[in-house]
């Protein structure tokens, strides 16, 4: 018998209760995916699945962070 463990996260929009994902992809390709995970969650930020490998999700995450700073938040 085997046994593994995944880690996601999901970020909330407390409001209304909708998530966003990200975590493992679900393919299991040792990618990182980002993913609307339910009916609920789709319909608030549009139907999500975006697989990236490690290293493009690292520069993506900085880009993001980077992004928001321009923006002023």
């Amino acid at each position: 018998m085997a046994y593994s463990v995944e880690l996601s996260r999901k970020i909330y929009d407390d409001d209304c209760g909708a998530c966003i994902q990200v975590g493992p992809d679900s393919d299991g390709l040792g990618c990182v995916e980002i993913r609307t995970p339910d009916a609920d969650s789709a319909e608030h930020f549009g139907d999500i699945r975006f697989t990236v490998s490690p290293q493009l999700a690292k520069l993506l995450g900085k880009a993001l962070i980077d992004a928001a700073a321009d923006a002023g938040a």
